[in-house]
Parts: C-alpha cells; sequence; structure tokens
C-alpha cells in the first residue's frame, strides 16, 4: 500500500498520519522478528521492502535490540536477540 501511494516510495510522502505511520512500521518490525526466526530467505527480502519505504531502518522497540542494530546491524541484533527471548520468557514465568 505504501510503495503503490508514496510517490517516491517513502513512507512519509503518502500522506498518512504520524499515528499511523508508527503503527505501520511497528507492524512491519513484528512481522520481520518472525520472519527472522521462521524465514531467512523472506526476512531478507521484507526487510529490504521496508527500507525501501523507511530509510535506514531500524526497529525502535525494545531498546536493546534497537541499539544492537545501531551496532551491530539489524540482522546480527535479531540473532542475538534469538538468545536473549526465551531467556526472558523463563524469567516472566518463574
Amino acid at each position: 500500500m505504501v510503495l503503490r501511494t508514496a510517490s517516491n516510495g517513502r513512507i512519509d510522502s503518502c500522506g498518512l498520519a504520524t499515528e499511523d505511520r508508527e503503527d505501520l512500521i511497528a507492524d512491519c518490525t513484528m512481522f520481520l522478528r518472525n520472519l527472522y526466526r521462521h524465514d531467512r530467505a523472506t526476512f531478507h527480502e521484507y526487510l529490504a521492502l521496508v527500507r525501501r519505504f523507511v530509510p535506514g531502518y531500524t526497529p525502535k522497540k525494545p531498546v536493546y535490540l534497537w541499539l544492537m542494530a545501531k551496532c551491530l546491524g539489524y540482522e546480527r541484533a535479531e540473532a542475538v536477540a534469538g538468545f536473549i527471548r526465551p531467556i526472558k520468557q523463563r524469567l516472566r514465568k518463574t
């Protein structure tokens, strides 16, 4: 939808309200997280697409993922987060 609507392919030029843009980016982030775990090839394709309409995309939340993505790159940050998430889930259960 964004790519069809935006003249230059960027999300800021397609007329969405700020809150709607942020919601769309948050949805993309969740989708990318799931793709990384289950289908790396599609993850790379979708990440390239997201970066077309959000140049320099890195996930904003959680903060540790944003920081790692800035330092290591997004794919490496997801790899590290893959080790952290199960630990966090176990800690929440106890």
